[in-house]
């Protein structure tokens, strides 16, 4: 699969209007969205970007399916402050209210990442004709994936084939600011090892 500056610009513009308008339904106030980097890249420069990026607390992921087949994974980063935040945000609490993640705070994120992926992978299906289904998301630890993506190293060793996407969204709700990274990441073998968990 390849896609175009084009299909991401359109993707991006798309894909930022449904997730302003979903995050405003769901916070009930108004949310700004800014993409300040897409980029579609090879899937191991994609880990490397993961493996080297260590300002990120909370990971989400989910499988996507293209034609009912498992054929990659999105994975949602966020800084474990802005996770804090956004909770708070969500429970229309004060700032610092929360200090500890508990369940239905995860399920909070987790409905985000649902948000966010569908929201850009619905524009990228839309824009390039391609069918794509994101599944129910899941929440792994930061030591998770980097053993996973670890493991994809030595398995895929020069066999790095897949394409990645990555948006890098900065959320502004209610004057605060939420920055999010969002990897759409077309490779079945990384698929597996996120399954395997």
């Amino acid at each position: 699969m390849e896609l175009s500056k084009d299909i991401l610009s359109r993707a991006t513009t798309e894909g930022s209007k449904k997730v302003a308008e979903a995050m405003t339904i769901l916070t009930s106030t108004s949310v700004e969205v800014e993409v300040s980097r897409v980029e579609s890249m090879p899937f191991n420069d994609a880990l490397n970007r993961m493996s080297t990026s260590g300002d990120y607390g909370v990971v989400v992921f989910s499988n996507i399916d293209t034609k009912n087949v498992i054929s990659g994974v999105s994975l949602l980063t966020i800084a474990r402050p802005d996770a804090l935040m956004l909770v708070d945000i969500l429970n229309k609490q004060e700032d610092g209210t929360t200090r500890i993640l508990k369940e239905i705070d995860r399920s909070a994120i987790k409905e985000m990442l649902n948000i966010l992926s569908n929201s850009y992978a619905n524009a990228i299906a839309e824009a390039s004709e391609i069918e794509l289904k994101i599944d129910i998301p899941s929440m792994i630890t930061v030591t998770r994936l980097q053993g996973i993506i670890s493991q994809a190293f030595r398995f895929n060793a020069g066999q790095m084939e897949g394409l990645s996407i990555i948006f890098e969204t900065t959320l502004t709700i209610a004057n605060k600011k939420i920055r999010v990274g969002l990897f759409l990441i077309f490779n079945e073998n990384f698929a597996k090892l996120c399954c395997s968990i």
